[in-house]
């Protein structure tokens, strides 16, 4: 799909192709934990699937939502603040909004 071409190339040319995985399908398909989780998709699927989300960020890890406008920006922080995440940014861009998030416990 574009978005997986986007994103590869995105980090081919900041030098971390390396670094990252990359892959396509559903949340529940992903195994292991990761030290950054990104999930850019609907409020309605961050809601939906917040549970295999929190659960594939380490200790001390961080995710960062987007996709998703200001009416629902205190649903997800909310969501997944009673699954173990702080707040710790939020941002706006033309209407739409993404959180970061961290786990503060050692798992």
């Amino acid at each position: 799909p574009a978005a997986i071409e986007a994103t590869l190339l995105n980090a081919q040319l900041n030098g971390v192709d390396q670094l990252i995985v990359v892959e396509t399908g559903d949340v529940r398909s992903v195994r292991g934990t990761y030290d950054l989780v990104l999930a850019n998709i609907l409020a309605p699927v961050l809601l939906a699937d917040a549970q295999d989300i929190a659960s594939r960020v380490t200790a001390l890890g961080s995710v960062i939502l987007s996709g998703f406008t200001m009416s629902r920006v205190d649903d997800i922080a909310q969501r997944y603040t009673a699954l173990g995440l702080l707040e710790t940014r939020r941002i706006e861009v033309e209407g739409w909004f993404a959180l970061q998030m961290q786990r503060m416990d050692e798992r």
